[in-house]
């Protein structure tokens, strides 16, 4: 009996803990019942899981139901900073978090952060010693009866999963499952051979394998590619922004080929996304499953825009002042096609502006491998100067002078912060440019922002919703007028490849 009431009490809180999780609201009004039951499922399993450790029923609860708390609570922190759940790849980026924790534990609640911690040892502590064991018949038999009934939930949450639709955008695959289905049925499906033998077949039929060969040896074209952290039009967020924070790309746009609007796979964060349609040439409908964290999921060659310039002769040459293995992209970048990954530890410290390395940093390393290059070179650039957490960055009075015509009636800290990094990559745009032009060579210079940066409290002020980013491609020595067009970041490499 015992057993049965504390199945209930755990399976109701954590069914009517889910109207915690924010967005979107009335999320039991599409819920379908297969999501219910899954999640149901889910509880069941954890908690035999537990109990079969322990053998002790309340403890057993309990320590189900926090877990489905920290999941609600961490859900609820993301939302926050990138407009977004979780999503079943957030669980293979879990380990990072530990690495880099600079880059996640700041947006969690720092009360929340404290508390769980707590909570949990108090849990262990107090379960283990008040509560004692309980046996249905002897040690072995329950032992194997539970090992027998979780093996049964695995399978049947397994195939049940199999059979879901999920339309892999996280708003609404929420309210129809759930955020504990939802992540189950896409862990399951992303691993699915039907799913993992379409994504091979798509990554070698990329919109790059259809592209003719260039004629590269009567006139060398080097190609730079800059991904700028957190880089778009902020004037567009807030009138009062002073129109000189981007002088320079203003001035580089006039005279380019083509400038617009890109619609980028992301908000906030998960740079990656946009860098991998842009490489790819592929749409996250395209990607199907595989769109929230695709290079996990890249275990052989992609024909990106790298490996087809890498065979038309072009050396080719990625820079990331981070570390290399974040994101996987140490491994996965020779897949794509790079020659050279260029990573954190070919940089000097002194060259980092507080946190990040600077984005002078990269434009430096950008001039010293096109220079000693012997043959076309493509440079793929990832800045990360302007990456947040904002809030954990000091501002002035003297920042905002700078910044803005005139001081925003809103806390605006985070907004302040952004534009001085901001400065920086528009300070880049010259440097390069001007680089290009006293250079007898040409070079087609195409700079894009991966996603608008995390400034919750600014947007909400502003009621601001434009997830699009901004893009320029230029050519040193072919002045244009310039074409503007809103496009999307996977088609980007195609319209850039049609410059040559």
């Amino acid at each position: 009996m015992i057993i049965l009431t504390s199945l209930l009490v755990l399976i109701a809180l954590t069914i009517v803990s889910e109207l915690y999780i924010v967005k979107p609201k009335n999320i039991f009004e599409d819920r379908k019942f297969s999501g219910l039951f899954i999640h149901t499922l889910a509880i069941l399993f954890v908690f035999i899981a537990v109990f079969f450790i322990f053998h002790r029923v309340i403890f057993s609860s309990c320590i189900a139901f926090v877990i489905h708390l920290i999941v609600v609570i961490i859900n609820n922190a993301k939302y926050q900073a990138l407009k977004e759940s979780l999503v079943f790849s957030d669980i293979v980026m879990f380990s990072q978090a530990f690495k880099f924790p600079r880059l996640y534990f700041p947006f969690v609640n720092s009360l929340l952060l404290i508390a769980v911690p707590i909570v949990v040892v108090l849990a262990l502590y107090f379960g283990l010693i008040l509560e004692s064991t309980f046996y249905f018949n002897s040690g072995l038999t329950d032992s194997l009866l539970l090992l027998m009934s979780d093996f049964i939930l695995f399978f049947l949450l397994h195939y049940l999963a199999k059979k879901q639709s999920l339309a892999f955008q996280s708003k609404e695959d929420l309210k129809k499952f759930g955020l504990f289905s939802s992540v189950i049925i896409g862990t399951v499906q992303a691993y699915q051979a039907f799913n993992l033998k379409q994504l091979s077949e798509q990554l070698i039929n990329t919109p790059f394998t259809s592209l003719s060969d260039v004629e590269i040896a009567k006139n060398r074209t080097d190609i730079i590619v800059v991904q700028s952290e957190s880089f778009f039009d902020v004037r567009r967020l807030y009138a009062a922004i002073s129109p000189e924070i981007l002088k320079n790309y203003d001035a580089i746009k006039s005279t380019a080929q083509f400038s617009g609007k890109l619609n980028v796979p992301a908000w906030g964060a998960n740079t990656m996304r946009t860098e991998f349609a842009f490489l790819s040439g592929l749409s996250d409908e395209e990607l199907n499953c595989f769109r929230y964290y695709p290079y996990h999921y890249i275990h052989s060659e992609v024909f990106s825009i790298a490996a087809y310039l890498k065979k038309q002769g072009f050396r080719t040459v990625c820079i990331h002042p981070f570390a290399a293995d974040f994101f996987e992209r140490k491994r996965v970048f020779s897949l794509l096609g790079f020659d050279e990954f260029i990573d954190i530890k070919q940089f000097k410290k002194t060259q980092s502006d507080e946190i990040y390395m600077s984005d002078f940093a990269v434009t430096e390393k950008i001039i010293e491998v096109q220079e000693s290059s012997d043959k076309p070179v493509f440079i793929f650039a990832i800045t990360i100067e302007n990456h947040g957490p904002l809030h954990l960055e000091k501002t002035s009075s003297a920042d905002e002078k700078i910044v803005y015509q005139i001081k925003p009636d809103f806390d605006s800290h985070d907004l302040t912060a952004y534009l001085r990094h901001l400065q920086n990559a528009d300070a880049m745009i010259a440097d390069l440019t001007a680089h290009f032009q006293q250079k007898t060579t040409q070079t087609c210079f195409c700079f894009y922002g991966d996603h608008v940066p995390s400034i919750p409290s600014a947007y909400q002020v502003l009621q601001f919703e434009n997830s699009q980013s901004d893009y320029f491609i230029w050519h040193s020595h072919q002045d244009a007028i310039c074409e503007t067009k809103t496009i999307a970041a996977h088609q980007l490499g195609v319209l850039l490849m049609g410059q040559l």
